[in-house]
């Protein structure tokens, strides 16, 4: 399958995250020293003709600060999606931070400590966040939720309660945990979404619903990296169609 480069006006790309200050440091100091967008943002066709970003907004928040008002995309649709994962680590986290939400909102959430009973008490809509530490017994909250195709307002409220505290950066893989700056004895906490896909997304994308950087990850079908995009073609005055022809070459 050949990839689907195109430009793509800033004004037309939708977030789904917000974004991260480390991130947006390391994006800048890319464009300073290189002068180059790096690799093609991921985005997928939404129905209003706008693009969903496949990441954070770090990109974005960076593009606006540089006044560039196009960017480099790699179009992809849903059905090249072949999995949806939303974990994240957690840190400065104390389980009595879920008790004291629950206790403020008692009807939108339940707390349980094992998969057993969230079983007995979970309804096919409803989500579940589980939290995993290294030397503790997963935590679970379940959100109570009356559609399948949304997600419950609740765990926004849920994200911005516990960010109070927390500090949340992107889960590292398996594959990639020797990279990581994580040391094997440390004591750490990570969450998950259990059950989110694409239908999930797009609700919250429509209610400016955002969740937090780094905690959504795609897996697709060819992913383009590795070709750089020049600020200077992008913000030249001329058409998209001769920004496109950037590509012509690869």
């Amino acid at each position: 399958m050949i990839p689907k480069l195109k430009i793509v006006p800033l004004s037309s790309i939708v977030p789904m995250m917000e974004y991260s200050e480390t991130k947006v440091k390391y994006i800048q100091e890319i464009i300073e020293s290189s002068g180059n967008i790096g690799t093609p943002v991921s985005l997928v066709d939404l129905p209003d003709k706008n693009f969903l970003l496949l990441d954070d907004s770090s990109i974005l928040k960076v593009a606006k600060d540089f006044d560039i008002k196009f960017l480099p995309a790699q179009l992809t649709n849903q059905n090249q999606i072949m999995d949806i994962r939303a974990e994240i680590f957690i840190e400065n986290f104390k389980p009595s931070l879920i008790e004291e939400f629950i206790s403020i909102f008692p009807r939108v959430a339940a707390i349980y400590p094992s998969r057993k009973e969230i079983k007995q008490y979970q309804n096919q809509n409803d989500l579940k966040i589980v939290f995993s530490g290294k030397k503790e017994k997963d935590i679970i909250v379940c959100f109570r939720n009356l559609n399948s195709e949304m997600l419950p307002g609740a765990i926004f409220d849920f994200f911005d309660y516990l960010k109070r505290s927390c500090r949340m950066s992107r889960k590292i893989y398996s594959e990639k945990i020797r990279t990581a700056n994580i040391r094997p004895n440390q004591n750490y906490w990570s969450f998950k979404i259990a059950g989110l896909n694409f239908n999930h997304i797009k609700a919250a994308v429509a209610s400016q619903k955002y969740f937090p950087a780094g905690l959504i990850r795609f897996d697709y079908k060819c992913r383009v990296i590795g070709i750089e995009y020049p600020i200077k073609v992008l913000n030249e005055r001329v058409s998209i169609l001769k920004k496109n022809d950037f590509y012509m070459i690869w």
